[in-house]
Formats: C-alpha cells, sequence, structure tokens
C-alpha cells in the first residue's frame, strides 16, 4: 500500500528467450510477426494524422492526415506492420543515397 517496487532484472527479448528454449529460426520469425502485430496494429478507424504522430510527419506522404487507416489498408493492401516496415526501409535507402 504506497508501496514502489523497483524491478532490476532486464527483460529478455524475444530472440533470448527462443534462443533458451532451442526455437529453429522460421519459428523465431512467426513469434516475432505476432510480437510485432500485437504492439503495432490499431484500430481501422485511426486517422493518418494520428500514426505520423508516432512515426514521424513523412510517415504516409501523400495521404492526407484524415485519411483511416482501414482506407489506406485497402488500396495498398499492406498491413501496418508492412507499412511501418516500408517507411523505415525507404528512410534508410533515402539516407544512403544522399
Amino acid at each position: 500500500m504506497g508501496r514502489s517496487v523497483i524491478i532490476t532484472t532486464p527483460i529478455p527479448s524475444v530472440e533470448e528467450v527462443a534462443r533458451s528454449l532451442g526455437m529453429g529460426k522460421a519459428r523465431l520469425r512467426r513469434i516475432r510477426a505476432i510480437v510485432n502485430d500485437s504492439l503495432h496494429e490499431k484500430r481501422g478507424n485511426t486517422k493518418v494524422s494520428t500514426l505520423r504522430e508516432s512515426y514521424g510527419d513523412t510517415f504516409l506522404a501523400g495521404w492526407r492526415g484524415d485519411d483511416t487507416l482501414a482506407s489506406v489498408r485497402d488500396k495498398t493492401g499492406k498491413s501496418l506492420v508492412e507499412l511501418v516496415r516500408d517507411h523505415k526501409t525507404g528512410a534508410r535507402k533515402r539516407r544512403t543515397l544522399r
């Protein structure tokens, strides 16, 4: 009651847990995909402007801020995780080209 507890033990990464359980790479990829989906998936009515607050001002460039995630997914055929991955990959490519 009113007490705080500080946990000093680091939480293991998905990779560390998979390695300690002896999981193969394919299973690790599947687990990673599930973790990413659960961490990143938003509701379809989330506005692009809200997503830009999380992923940066240039995320989904060319889309209006009042467009919804559902409309972006319908028109591109990609999940939010794929859109974020493409955005990050594109940003890396742009930096390398400079």
